[in-house]
């Protein structure tokens, strides 16, 4: 019999922390469930695997502070955030920091159950897989035109459309549609799992400054 995974549930607001476990517990995982993150904290360390689903509100740390201080005392489990409001700054800063996943509420049971999977096997992960993880993402990146990339670049720095628009000389309807083909040939569901993506093979698609301050100096838009 295989090990048992369980999930810790950090959320400050009681109605959401046992909704979120009720929808896991729906799905076979055992569920611990704690009112902030220092009482995660305080709970001996286990060594099953898992997952830890966290959400905040304004009295608590931000994504990177969680997380680090998370990994400071050896926690070494896969991470997502869950939020009432988000943007894509917080959701790009949050991936940055090492979060597995960042899933806006409110959302379907079956999102979170996916996400918590996908963080687990993620997190599981050998070598080999890792190697055709990398050959996979390459292969979607490559599909992407020059310009997709260019938008892709943008979206990762956590820039809304309207600046993307500038720095590339081009309208902010034509940044949406080339983002939405970006999404499309990355197999992306969200903007937290594009970004996920991208740091995969960061190195990859690398914008060439002298082309970048080309594409600024030109005077047509497309």
């Amino acid at each position: 019999m295989g090990q048992e995974i369980v999930i810790h549930v950090i959320h400050p607001d009681d109605g959401v922390r046992h909704s979120l476990s009720f929808m896991l517990a729906l799905a076979g995982y055992a569920v611990r469930f704690h009112g902030n993150l220092g009482q995660f904290l305080a709970v001996p360390r286990s060594l099953s695997p898992g997952c830890l689903v966290v959400g905040r509100d304004t009295g608590t740390p931000s994504e990177a502070q969680c997380l680090h201080e998370l990994r400071a005392v050896g926690t070494q489990l896969p991470v997502i955030f869950v939020a009432q409001q988000g943007d894509v700054q917080t959701a790009v800063a949050a991936m940055k920091a090492g979060a597995a996943d960042f899933l806006q509420m409110p959302f379907e049971p079956n999102t979170l159950v996916d996400a918590v999977r996908a963080a687990i096997a993620n997190n599981a992960i050998n070598d080999t897989e890792e190697l055709d993880e990398i050959a996979d993402v390459r292969a979607r990146l490559s599909r992407l035109t020059p310009r997709e990339v260019n938008v892709l670049r943008g979206v990762v720095d956590g820039l809304p459309n309207k600046s993307i628009a500038h720095e590339l000389r081009i309208s902010p309807r034509t940044v949406e549609v080339h983002r939405a083909n970006v999404m499309a040939k990355m197999n992306a569901r969200n903007v937290a799992e594009l970004v996920r993506l991208a740091m995969i093979v960061e190195g990859d698609f690398a914008i060439d400054p002298t082309r970048h301050r080309q594409q600024r100096s030109a005077s047509h838009t497309y």
